[in-house]
């Protein structure tokens, strides 16, 4: 029976979901293979938007033409996957190290196409059936997140001129072995992507605030274990590649924002610094999960930040100041069970921390379905802002001018309990004052 879904995105990677709503590992499927025109066969389906990106470097292609509404405007540079490429949908430049973007393949005349990785080890196509029939499928190019729809639409209406020497897929149809995203992350390969190569160690406070903060020494606290130091050591697993690219960017677009703040300053925050802000809290929050055990926090939450560029759907996250002088940099994690058993296995975490002055509480469920927040933390709702969801165009920081001290921050740390999420299937709502 051959399918009829033209028009739309399907997923062809089938995954058995785990009871805490992550894909396990065993599955059966359609794997789809990178193969340039020249260079190795990438063997690691599950990663192939990493992997194509390392082999098609080099790789010259012609002038590309992207249809705009303003006419044909020419770009000319590598093939889909250098830092030039158009975006497939607005014509833009993606930056993969700074946007959410997604890799395009199928038939250049656009009968068939597949995204890849819009979800972690998922990809969708249209036309499915015609996609694994005789004919030659392409690497097409990138779009940001945003743009799929649109680029889409273009590539099947042919607005897309595209190079001669694009990269070949080959598609293959497989039993085995994905790596299991509903498990803790085991520390010999990068939680974010899965990688095992060149494994480094990055900071968790980054080390452009001890620079900032110039002390000659530290009282820092995670997990109620105290001690100093010359700078703030914390370090966790993750690439090469994740952080020298993308970890690397964000912590060079968030540091003209908090870095003031770290200092005390007053600062009025727009939603694009509201959402970097929440952004950096989110990819801290993990980073920490890395080096503490009790969170849960599964793999496939690391792997679905790096790919949205922004906190999940399942996020919460809050932003208050710290007044005291004790701590450079602290924190603490509770594991949340969210409508389950005491001795069931955690489906959430709480995560509060501090940069010196500044105070993030990030609150995140792995549940199956939906959960609502009901906020009813009055004691600190004049203090604390909702960073996101956003729900103020411009906030003021620190709010009202208060700022929590050392009793109060640890109090706030533990004022997010089990009862606070439920998990009733109903809208994710925010009742939060703050």
């Amino acid at each position: 029976m051959r399918s009829q879904i033209d028009n739309e995105l399907v997923p062809i990677t089938p995954t058995a979901e785990a009871e805490v709503g992550m894909p396990r590992g065993q599955v059966s499927g359609h794997h789809l293979r990178c193969c340039p025109t020249r260079g190795p066969l990438v063997s690691d389906p599950q990663y192939l938007a990493r992997r194509t990106r390392a082999t098609v470097v080099g790789l010259r292609s012609q002038n590309l033409l992207v249809a705009t509404g303003y006419g044909y405007q020419a770009f000319a540079g590598d093939l889909p996957g250098s830092r030039r490429s158009p975006c497939l949908g607005c014509g833009e430049i993606v930056k993969p190290a700074r946007h959410a973007h997604v890799q395009i393949g199928g038939r250049r005349d656009g009968t068939s196409l597949v995204v890849f990785e819009i979800f972690p080890q998922r990809a969708s196509a249209t036309n499915l059936d015609s996609l694994f029939s005789e004919g030659e499928l392409y690497l097409l190019g990138w779009a940001h997140r945003t743009c799929v729809e649109q680029a889409r639409e273009r590539l099947e209406r042919q607005e897309v001129l595209l190079p001669g020497d694009l990269p070949r897929l080959r598609v293959e149809e497989t039993e085995g072995d994905l790596d299991p995203l509903h498990v803790r992350p085991t520390g010999d390969h990068c939680a974010f992507c899965g990688s095992r190569e060149k494994m480094t160690m990055e900071h968790v406070w980054p080390e452009w605030i001890t620079r900032l903060l110039g002390q000659n020494s530290f009282t820092i606290t995670a997990q109620g274990q105290e001690r100093r130091s010359r700078q703030i050591d914390l370090v966790a697993p993750v690439c090469a590649t994740c952080n020298n690219r993308w970890l690397s960017v964000l912590e060079g677009d968030v540091q003209p924002v908090l870095a003031p703040m770290i200092r005390g300053e007053d600062r009025s925050l727009d939603l694009r610094e509201q959402r970097l802000l929440a952004t950096w809290a989110a990819k801290t929050a993990l980073m920490l999960a890395l080096v503490q055990d009790g969170s849960g926090i599964p793999e496939g939450y690391y792997h679905d930040l790096r790919l949205r560029r922004e906190p999940l759907p399942s996020h919460a996250i809050w932003l208050g100041a710290y007044c005291d002088n004790r701590w450079a940099g602290w924190s603490e994690t509770h594991p949340l069970r969210i409508s389950v058993p005491e001795d069931a296995l955690p489906n959430g975490f709480v995560t509060t921390f501090t940069a010196f002055r500044v105070v993030f509480q990030v609150v995140g469920h792995f549940a199956s379905g939906e959960a609502t927040i009901r906020d009813t933390r009055w004691q600190f709702a004049p203090a604390i802002h909702q960073l996101w969801p956003a729900g103020q165009e411009e906030i003021a920081w620190p709010r009202g001018g208060y700022a929590l001290g050392d009793e109060s921050l640890r109090a706030f740390a533990r004022s997010f309990t089990d009862t606070t999420l439920s998990g009733e299937p109903s809208a994710p709502e925010s009742q939060s004052r703050a």
